[in-house]
């Protein structure tokens, strides 16, 4: 009866929290990874390294469901919803093994203080959005629950564990730190010596199955999927995938943060808890994470932080007091691996907030994401201490927590409800282009919301057997061999005419492409005293190639000037060529058409393309018809889900752009008053003024 009841809770703990994050969850893409999982989902693809095949795997399962394109991602991002809902109730379920649920009180509080944890901020912002981390979270939280049970002597506990540990790394590598209090907990098990060796043996077995996972990679890159971020032929290919060669790698005594401050490995690594520290107070609290109300907010923030180190000392206390210590000690295992080891394992660079100028290199985005488990794990350890209070104290106190991260989730970033941004960034792109295109894009948010675009939605998809629609070039990703042989099928440039027969023997992989392009003479110094590396002369080469000129290194070398001069007389493209933002080779030929630019533009084809754009979720409804498009433009408002959208300011430039260009074309936004004024064409000067 007593494990009827304590099931009823868990259940309860997953439908509050899967309708808590179904409610908030993303109706489409969102900005980062997100679009690139969808996209591989919806292709059974492979993204960019380690690959996470099981993750992709499992996505496409959840594909099933849509019944359209157009329901795909949010089919994909219900993944996330439900497994995050089932990681709290793994939660719940080791925080009654630690502190046992002998009355109705202590199952309440504890089912509170699980429910908190998940809604912690780094987790309800993964659990809304295709991402990796809410399956990596119900791996670690599981494999916890599983560690609990195996020193209580559980020993077929510990042969799933190593299990789902190799597993895990088929979704991501976060999950497999979780083996060391694993391992603890095996060892502090009351198991006869001889047993445990053979149990370790048949472990180790579990562990190979588990591993297996990751050959789904290679065998589905055998396949040449639509979306192949890994040239894999080999075992060899699939190990430098799964390591992440193509990244290069740095030991783990140097710093990240040490590499350009010249500051020691102490100093490195105490800077990098300070981004720890700096991540773990936006969990409780959106002030200080989303600015607001400014010193008020920081006073605020601080104010929770410090309660919540005093009730987690205190719940150490009694815990350790009173309860077993060999599942303490695994718990708190948990803890410093998904805290203090982890940023010691991933060695990032310094926060993307740190306002001080001398900490560079800053990380492109906050990498909190990382740690979510953890901070799930340290809020519900702290809020566990309100059991050791009165009744009436620690209801009051969790009504008021639920309440707080509840406020956290549906007020802040993590509330992606009716947030369209990145979708309606990648339809318009692609509604600037026309014909047989190519689009210059350089960074993750650009390139993948458009392979989502055009792999999962169809649109302006480039066929190699009509030779038309738009091609999507990350030019970031233009010095990796893989990428150039995959560009290089749909424009066919000739690296051999730059470096003859050298480039021949150019294997990237593992290796620091700057380092390497300047020990074997890859890299090319150009008339401005730039050091081109592959990628630039790649793109160079292909800028040669569509407009029609014969290159060799001496072209390729030119100025920046220089060189679009030389494109400028050519006079004429193969086909269309845009940017997300204006690249200096082409210097003075960009010409802005809706949100992209042109080389050799044409400014008034704005008109037609400001007038095709989807401004979901960007602008307040009111102002949209039901397409979509802009029905009245009289000092239109943001949409909420925009304005809470960190992530948005991406769109937001060219939305600034769109405005900008109704503004200053030439009786552009007269000739348009019928649609954005919703009035008769007419009105008089004074309202136009």
């Amino acid at each position: 009866m007593r494990h009827k009841k304590d099931a009823v809770t868990a259940l309860a703990v997953f439908l509050f929290l899967f309708l808590v994050f179904a409610a908030t969850s993303a109706p489409t893409i969102s900005w980062w990874d997100s679009s690139e999982f969808v996209a591989a989902a919806s292709c059974w693809g492979i993204p960019h390294p380690p690959g996470s095949p099981l993750y992709v795997t499992l996505s496409r399962v959840f594909c099933a469901f849509a019944n359209d394109a157009a329901l795909t991602a949010r089919c994909v991002n219900f993944l996330s919803v439900t497994a995050t809902a089932g990681a709290g109730v793994f939660l719940f379920l080791s925080l009654k093994k630690i502190f046992g649920t002998e009355s109705i009180f202590k199952k309440y509080v504890l089912a509170s203080a699980a429910v908190c944890g998940m809604m912690s901020f780094s987790v309800w912002d993964s659990a809304v959005e295709a991402e990796v981390y809410g399956l990596s979270t119900l791996a670690i939280f599981a494999l916890l629950w599983m560690s609990l049970k195996t020193t209580e002597g559980k020993t077929r506990y510990f042969l799933t564990a190593s299990y789902l540990i190799a597993l895990s790394f088929s979704i991501h590598a976060t999950a497999m730190i979780s083996s060391i209090p694993v391992a603890a907990a095996f060892v502090l098990s009351e198991v006869k010596k001889r047993t445990k060796i053979i149990i370790v043996a048949v472990s180790l077995l579990c562990a190979s199955l588990g591993a297996s996972s990751y050959m789904i990679l290679y065998f589905r890159a055998l396949e040449k999927p639509s979306l192949n971020e890994s040239s894999i032929e080999s075992i060899s290919d699939l190990t430098d995938v799964a390591l992440r060669r193509q990244y290069g790698s740095n030991s783990l005594l140097e710093r990240s943060t040490s590499s350009l401050t010249g500051y020691g490995f102490v100093k490195g690594f105490f800077y990098q808890n300070v981004s720890y520290v700096n991540y773990l107070s936006w969990q409780f609290t959106p002030f200080v994470r989303e600015g607001k109300f400014g010193a008020s907010g920081m006073a605020l923030t601080s104010l929770f932080m410090t309660v919540f180190v005093l009730l987690f000392s205190y719940s150490l206390f009694r815990a350790f007091r009173e309860k077993s210590k060999k599942k303490l000690a695994v718990f708190l295992l948990f803890m410093l691996c998904l805290s203090l080891v982890l940023v010691f394992v991933f060695n990032f660079k310094f926060c993307s907030s740190d306002t001080d100028p001398s900490h560079v290199p800053k990380e492109a985005r906050p990498r909190d994401y990382f740690f979510s488990a953890g901070f799930a794990l340290i809020y519900a350890f702290s809020l566990c201490s309100l059991i050791y209070v009165k009744r009436k104290i620690a209801l009051t106190l969790s009504l008021i927590f639920t309440a707080t991260g509840l406020y956290n989730g549906f007020t802040g970033h993590a509330n992606r409800r009716g947030n369209w941004t990145a979708h309606a960034f990648a339809m318009n792109v692609l509604e600037s282009t026309s014909g047989k295109s190519v689009i210059m894009v350089q960074g993750d948010n650009d390139t993948f919301t458009l392979w989502f675009a055009q792999i999962v939605g169809g649109i302006r998809n480039y066929d190699p057997v009509s030779d038309t629609g738009t091609i999507v070039i990350n030019r970031t990703l233009l010095n990796l061999p893989w990428y150039m042989d995959e560009i290089s099928e749909k424009i066919p440039f000739d690296l051999s005419k730059v470096y003859g027969d050298l480039f021949d023997e150019i294997d990237l992989e593992g290796k620091d492409v700057e380092d390497f392009c300047r020990n074997n003479a890859l890299a090319v110094k150009n008339g401005d005293g730039r050091i081109l590396y592959p990628g630039d002369v790649v793109a160079r080469c292909i800028l040669a190639e569509i407009s029609g000129i014969d290159y060799d290194l001496s072209v390729i070398a030119l100025s920046d000037s220089a060189f679009s001069d030389v494109i400028r007389k050519s006079g004429k493209m193969s086909c269309r060529l845009y940017s997300t933002s204006g690249f200096s080779e082409l210097e003075g030929l960009w010409v802005r058409e809706g949100l992209l630019l042109r080389a050799f533009g044409d400014s008034s084809e704005n008109r037609r393309l400001l007038l095709g754009y989807d401004y979901g979720g960007i602008i307040n409804r009111q102002h949209l018809d039901e397409n979509g498009r802009l029905e009245s433009f009289r000092t239109p408002a943001l949409s909420a889900a925009f304005e809470r959208d960190i992530d948005s300011r991406a769109m937001s430039v060219f939305y600034a752009a769109a405005v900008e260009a109704l503004d200053t074309s030439d009786s552009l936004f007269w000739a348009l008053s019928p649609v954005f004024l919703g009035g008769e064409r007419g009105v008089s000067d004074e309202s136009h003024e």
